[in-house]
């Protein structure tokens, strides 16, 4: 896990709040993230977790037409979790 991208995508603030739907939920789906996070378009959302596929720091599974996302496990996440919920609280 590359953590210069990890930092790269979470310099959204978007992508902050999906993070912490995400972390939050354990498991979800794009579609109870869209309404967690109900500023962003289902287009847009769908740009955003590409940005975390793409950095590794998801892993997804389909079921039927349903994506579901869950946060990788590791110590670069976990230290990266606690990170971002102070800057999210702050």
């Amino acid at each position: 896990m590359n953590v210069s991208k990890m930092f790269g995508c979470m310099s959204n603030k978007a992508r902050r709040q999906i993070f912490i739907a995400i972390k939050n939920a354990g498991e979800i789906s794009a579609g109870d993230i869209n309404k967690l996070v109900p500023t962003l378009s289902q287009s847009s959302l769908s740009q955003h977790l590409k940005v975390f596929r793409d950095s590794d720091m998801v892993e997804t599974r389909r079921e039927s037409t349903v994506i579901y996302y869950k946060l990788k496990t590791g110590f670069e996440m976990k230290r990266l979790s606690g990170f971002i919920e102070d800057i999210c609280i702050a």
